[in-house]
């Protein structure tokens, strides 16, 4: 009787392990014992001169006066509020604030239920950029008059791409859009995911939906998912963002030139060198620790967010889009991981870098930022403006870089001093604000089914007339927000 007792103990730790340790969809990190995750409140942030919200005639003072340093540290005030840890643990890892704001499917769920809620207990789901689809989705209706404009209109400008295209250190990009409770309420309150809603607000007239509170702050997390092979070795290569190349086609993160190496026991130290051989050599340089990166461990509670995932997993992350409504315009900065600390590259700067406090540390001051509260210098009206300037350039290098010049209606016009044209014509040309200015409703065209969006026009950095730009003829403005077109649902 003890001997069969003893196999059956034996075949059920056996059983036990296979399951735990198998490439399916449970483990012993379920959540189904776990409470909802707690929503927090963007934090006090105690680094000086930096306050959230911010006043506006604050920030429109820095804005006209190009008072940059105020800038640059407002930008690195919010990340540092974005990136505290919540004391609690998601999974494997402790959460950060940004993790626990509301997801748009959770708003989708409020929305049926007129109350906001949050009801996961395990991180929020995530997928391909909604962003990705837009554009290809524009390209159906005009991509041969937009590629015979750009060809007429750029001139010398036009650049053929010759970079080759890499496999090692390329991975699934994913991302999820998030809301802090306040911009989450205000959606709610409104039923600004209603398309018969925002349909109702067009017919009666108005050329806005209403305005988001000064107090919201909407995120794009941007992930990329390494299997657990990559990093058998100890070590994952992830190629990096060393500067833009202004081709037509775009410039993906399969043709940049250099990776480094992510130690996933954390013995490394690089040096902010990278190995552009692309003969896989790595050094004790251009190696790097995984807890120099915001991550996560895929849990058996993650495989249904994520698709294709499995348990074991690390989910990493490479950049981040924020903006907040402290001004008319809303300010807007974007960060990436970068193994270069105090040099990035643009659309960062040394400059940007240099004024990132010392309050910020651990993982988050590996990232890089660039920032845009203005379509181009000198600031320019809210209507009224021209096209005099320099440009704003702010792009996430995950998210815009390979977007070339079929993604866009028409190049962004920006005049130097002097009468020189500058023609921004692909995604290294963007700023977030030109772009985002023109999420739209139009009521007369129909939600495409699959893709839960219109087809939408994307601009390179130029100056945007809010008032009278033709692309508000007869359309809704979302108040700078692409992600609400991109969750449009019928009640």
């Amino acid at each position: 009787m003890k001997k069969t007792g003893l196999l059956l103990l034996c075949a059920a730790v056996t059983a036990m392990m296979i399951r735990c340790n198998s490439g399916g969809g449970g483990d012993n990190n379920t959540t189904t014992d776990a409470k909802p995750i707690a929503t927090m409140p963007f934090p006090t942030v105690n680094i000086p001169g930096f306050s959230f919200p911010t006043d506006s005639n604050r920030i429109n003072k820095w804005i006209d006066s190009n008072m940059a340093d105020s800038i640059y540290l407002h930008g690195w005030g919010i990340w540092a509020g974005l990136t505290t840890k919540t004391g609690e643990k998601i999974g494997m890892e402790e959460s950060y604030i940004y993790e626990t704001w509301y997801s748009p499917k959770e708003l989708k769920d409020s929305l049926k239920k007129e109350n906001l809620t949050q009801t996961r207990k395990a991180r929020t789901a995530l997928h391909v950029p909604v962003q990705l689809e837009h554009a290809a989705h524009a390209e159906m209706k005009m991509r041969a008059a937009a590629l015979n404009m750009m060809q007429k209109a750029a001139g010398d400008n036009s650049k053929k791409c010759n970079e080759p295209k890499y496999n090692t250190g390329v991975y699934k990009l994913i991302v999820t859009v998030a809301y802090n409770p306040q911009a989450a309420q205000h959606i709610l309150s409104n039923k600004l995911y209603d398309s018969s809603v925002l349909a109702g607000f067009a017919t009666k007239g108005n050329a806005n939906i209403p305005e988001f509170p000064n107090n919201s702050i909407v995120i794009k997390p941007t992930y990329e998912l390494i299997p657990k092979e990559a990093f058998a070795s100890g070590f994952f290569p992830l190629r990096i963002w060393e500067g833009p190349d202004y081709c037509d086609s775009g410039f993906v993160d399969s043709q940049w030139k250099s990776v480094v190496y992510i130690d996933v026991n954390n013995k490394s130290q690089g040096d902010g060198s990278a190995d552009n051989t692309n003969l896989n050599k790595r050094m004790p340089q251009n190696s790097y620790n995984l807890n120099s990166m915001i991550y996560y461990t895929v849990t058996g509670a993650d495989t249904a967010n994520i698709k294709g995932s499995r348990i074991g997993d690390i989910v990493v992350l490479v950049g981040m889009h924020v903006t907040t409504k402290e001004i008319k315009r809303w300010t807007w900065q974007t960060y990436w991981w970068s193994p270069e600390t105090k040099k990035p590259p643009v659309p960062s700067s040394e400059a940007i870098a240099s004024k990132r406090p010392s309050q910020i540390t651990g993982a988050p001051a590996h990232y890089a930022m660039a920032i845009g509260y203005t379509f181009t210098m000198p600031n320019q009206p809210l209507t009224g403006g021209n096209k005099n300037g320099t440009p704003v350039i702010a792009f996430n290098p995950y998210l815009e870089s390979g977007f070339g010049v079929n993604v866009f209606y028409e190049p962004g016009r920006v005049i130097e001093k002097g009468g020189k044209l500058i023609l921004n014509r692909v995604g290294c040309q963007t700023g977030c604000m030109s772009c985002h200015a023109l999420a739209t409703f139009d009521k007369s065209q129909p939600v495409n089914p699959a893709l839960q969006l219109q087809p939408s026009n994307y601009i390179p950095d130029t100056y945007i007339d809010m008032v009278t730009d033709s692309n508000f003829t007869n359309r809704l403005q979302l108040d700078f927000l692409w992600s609400i077109q991109s969750n449009l649902i019928s009640k």
